[in-house]
């Protein structure tokens, strides 16, 4: 019959090598597809955080507005724009990990 390098036969271990290789391939695939899914997944939790924290400093402005001792006012503004400031950086944090890991995973799926 006509020989293939892909098919095992007793004088050549390249067969296998390549059956081994094709095998190792597909669970690459299938593990870069779950870290996929993952990184996904922990970039769209990472955004869900940073919206319920910001919306959490926002409702610090009505408490800020309700006539409170001037002092406290300042003090709870600071702590507003720290919950803020933290907010976007979470957001940040979940863009970079969709667009620099997630993105890229998946171009390569």
């Amino acid at each position: 019959g006509m020989y293939s390098p892909s098919v095992p036969n007793s004088k050549s271990m390249h067969g296998i090598g390549l059956t081994a290789a094709v095998e190792h391939i597909k669970s690459i695939s299938r593990c870069t597809k779950k870290c996929c899914i993952l990184f996904s997944d922990i970039a769209s939790l990472h955004d869900t955080f940073a919206s319920s924290i910001f919306k959490s400093a926002q409702s610090l402005s009505n408490i800020c507005s309700e006539g409170v001792n001037t002092r406290i006012a300042k003090c709870m503004k600071d702590v507003q724009s720290s919950i803020i400031s933290f907010s976007r950086q979470e957001q940040g944090l979940a863009i970079c990990i969709k667009g620099s890991i997630a993105r890229p995973l998946q171009g390569n799926i």
